[in-house]
């Protein structure tokens, strides 16, 4: 009998405890649709509007692209006739307006992405007041449950005209449990929406830096597609058979330079081998100029003097008299002189069959037949046209990096942190 009395005061405790949910629900209510509809409301025509202008960069971005499809044709049809002036002049020309609708084109998509960017905050913003609000909610429910609980049966009885005006509560039990649990799953999938949103939200951020990126590159590449512009219309003053003995000469003049690399590379590991001579090398290389934009890559099929010669090497853009630093420690194999007209640069051997290549340096700071360590400064970054170490084709103010494995060229970025 008593524990049958223990169970009807706890049901009876619970019954109160539910009454005053009841009570709250009724009086102030779980936020509802309406409620929902006001929070957002005020951002809903401003999400409504940034889509709209979405879909207008988007088809801007369309017309773009299918006047670059057309030019990229072009200019692989040109890349298969022969070398003339006229040619490369032309070439350049049509390169130099592919760029610059690719910098609209990569401009138009940071803008698309900047308007979802701010689409997404501003559907962020709604879920953050949502479950604001729905916490505050429950919150309030929590107290008025811990505040039942603290009130006597007397006081309950005192404050209610009967029985079973107490127990009409228990008819609305499901209800209130439903409701309960409703609100706690809103608040769930409103967080795992906001959750998803931020996800969003940051592959949209990586997204636009990658593009700003892009952007850099490409105004490097038109910045380079220029300067050969320029030393072509110069070149266009001369004869045609003047440029064709010139587009000779620099294809004979890299040619030596690699045969001269690989050769005394060859020669320069087997006497050191025979010395007993070893590396200090590290094996992980840095950057020989401070990490910038490429402006011309490894094999780039847009690298202006192509049709003379194969890039090999990669271009990152320097200011004239940038230090220049060994990649990693290692024995300086060759240093080539150009002078004023001719052309400059370093070679390191490393261990592994590695040796690195520093090219259009206005100054050497190093002597063959030394070792260097990993980071010290060799000389001083070239390439502007006309100066010493620029030699005949040069696009600029840059360093030239090559990577050779065994001699031959490889990828410096598969090397480079």
């Amino acid at each position: 009998m008593k524990k049958q009395k223990q169970k009807h005061l706890r049901l009876a405790k619970t019954f109160l405890a539910i009454f005053f949910i009841v009570f709250f629900l009724l009086s102030f209510g779980v936020l509802t649709a309406a409620e929902k509809i006001n929070i957002s409301a005020h951002n809903t025509e401003q999400v409504r509007e940034l889509e709209y202008e979405v879909e207008e960069k988007k088809l801007e971005i369309e017309k773009i692209q299918k006047k670059l499809d057309v030019y990229e044709k072009n200019l692989e049809n040109k890349r298969q006739e022969k070398i003339t002036l006229q040619n490369e002049l032309q070439n350049i020309a049509e390169k130099i307006e592919q760029l610059q609708l690719e910098i609209d084109k990569v401009n138009l998509e940071i803008d698309t992405t900047n308007l979802e960017i701010q689409s997404v905050l501003l559907q962020i913003l709604d879920k953050e007041e949502l479950i604001d609000k729905q916490k505050k909610q429950l919150g309030e429910l929590i107290r008025q449950i811990n505040f039942s609980d603290q009130k006597s049966y007397l006081d309950i009885l005192i404050t209610h005209k009967s029985f079973s005006e107490f127990f009409d509560g228990v008819t609305q039990v499901e209800q209130v449990e439903s409701s309960l649990k409703k609100s706690l799953d809103e608040v769930k999938i409103l967080k795992q929406e906001l959750e998803k949103q931020k996800n969003v939200l940051e592959k949209k951020s990586e997204k636009l830096n990658k593009l700003q990126k892009d952007l850099k590159e490409k105004k490097a590449k038109l910045d380079s597609q220029e300067t050969a512009k320029t030393y072509y219309l110069i070149e266009a003053r001369r004869s045609e058979q003047k440029f064709q003995e010139l587009i000779r000469q620099a294809k004979l003049e890299q040619q030596e330079i690699n045969n001269e690399i690989v050769s005394l590379e060859k020669t320069i590991r087997t006497r050191l081998q025979s010395k007993g001579e070893t590396f200090s090398s590290t094996g992980q290389l840095v950057w020989p100029v401070p990490k910038n934009v490429i402006t011309a890559r490894f094999h780039d099929p847009d690298y202006p003097f192509r049709h003379i010669f194969e890039h090999p090497a990669i271009d990152i853009r320097a200011g004239q008299g940038t230090p220049v630093k060994a990649a990693d420690s290692g024995y300086v194999g060759k240093i080539k002189n150009g002078g004023a007209t001719g052309y400059s640069y370093i070679m390191l051997i490393h261990d592994d069959g590695l040796a690195t290549v520093y090219g259009h340096v206005s100054k050497i700071y190093v002597e063959t037949d030394t070792y260097v360590n990993k980071g010290d400064i060799i000389g001083l970054s070239g390439g502007m046209p006309g100066t010493s170490g620029a030699g005949r084709l040069s696009t600029g103010p840059h360093m030239h990096f090559e990577v050779r494995l065994n001699g031959i060229p490889v990828n410096p970025l598969d090397y480079l942190p």
